[in-house]
């Protein structure tokens, strides 16, 4: 094998090394990606939930008062 063959070989499994790498190295930056979205995005809905629960109980509590004066005139 000449040396000019043998540099080309060197230069296509440095390449090859180097697209893999590459594409290894974003692969893994998007799994981490989406996991770390997927966490913010629960985050997120779960404060949004509590947020909802939150007006809720204090509508049922603004009810209750209601009732309780409407009751309390009657009598």
């Amino acid at each position: 094998m000449s040396n000019a063959a043998a540099f080309v070989l060197a230069q296509a499994r440095l390449l090859v090394t180097l697209l893999a790498s590459i594409t290894l190295a974003w692969l893994a930056t998007a799994v981490f990606s989406y996991f770390d979205a997927q966490h913010e995005l629960d985050e997120l809905l779960d404060a949004h939930l509590a947020q909802s629960a939150s007006l809720l109980v204090a509508q049922i509590g603004h009810e209750l008062e209601e009732i309780d004066v409407e009751h309390a005139a009657v009598a």
